[in-house]
């Protein structure tokens, strides 16, 4: 990996202009990761291809950081980070950023990509903010987006306030990010099985008032929605298990 350590240089404080779309892939909408992170490769790469500029916590301080043109992004300030999504970390990644000493890194397969954007925007988010953001995340489902490219897509701040819109205080919202960004494959297995309960309750509801044609768009709804967002996360033998429980709602209705 020492030449990949090399290449990865830096990022400007700012942010940098939105790279372009990789050699071979077409522009239009962006890519979405297809499986959860893995963080244990994620952190293993950010080691030897990220950390000599951007440091071991990611705070710009690594030890090739005084060599560059172009200072490292620290991964801990606030107010830029709050701007960034895991697919802006994935582009940059992927195509490099202009006029800096990033490099693309096109090289890696784009699982491993996704990997090292998920874990590059973790590293401001401790432990500890992050427990208490899973207690908030279990009182909140409705404010977690409904899958990983959703998550993916999502800025910090968007986060953010997208928790705090469904009644959280600033500082439970922010402890919601941490959580999602340091497990995001937990909460987004939690997520949807909560939208598929809750599609399938109104369902029901709908059809003890007698309104059976209601009651049937709601759970194609919630089979098209809420299951399809969550299969991805799911073991095969309880993917199958919810859909035949879909189904024979859908029957009884």
């Amino acid at each position: 990996m020492a030449a990949v350590a090399l290449a990865f240089a830096a990022s400007p404080a700012s942010g940098g202009p939105p790279a372009d779309p990789p050699s071979g892939e077409a522009a239009g909408p962006a890519p979405a990761p297809l499986a959860a992170p893995d963080v244990d490769r994620a952190r293993e790469l950010y080691h030897d291809a990220c950390a000599p500029c951007h440091g071991a916590d990611g705070r710009g301080d690594g030890f090739r950081a005084s060599e560059l043109e172009t200072a490292p992004r620290s991964f801990h300030d606030a107010d830029s980070m709050d701007e960034l999504s895991v697919a802006d970390a994935y582009a940059a990644i992927t195509s490099g950023v202009p006029d800096t000493e990033m490099a693309s890194f096109r090289m890696l397969p784009a699982e491993a990509r996704w990997s090292l954007a998920f874990f590059a925007l973790s590293l401001r988010h401790d432990e500890a903010q992050a427990e208490r953001g899973a207690r908030v995340l279990s009182r909140r489902d409705r404010a977690v987006p409904p899958s990983l490219g959703a998550l993916a897509r999502l800025r910090d701040g968007e986060l953010k306030a997208k928790i705090s819109a469904d009644g959280a205080t600033d500082e439970d919202a922010a402890a919601a990010v941490a959580a999602l960004r340091r497990d995001p494959a937990d909460y987004l297995r939690r997520a949807p099985l909560s939208r598929l309960r809750e599609g399938i309750a109104e369902a029901v509801r709908e059809a003890h008032r007698g309104e059976r044609e209601r009651a049937e768009r709601q759970a194609a709804r919630t089979h098209s929605r809420a299951f399809d967002a969550t299969s991805p996360l799911v073991e095969a033998p309880a993917r199958a298990e919810m859909g035949r429980a879909i189904a024979e709602l859908r029957r009884a209705l």
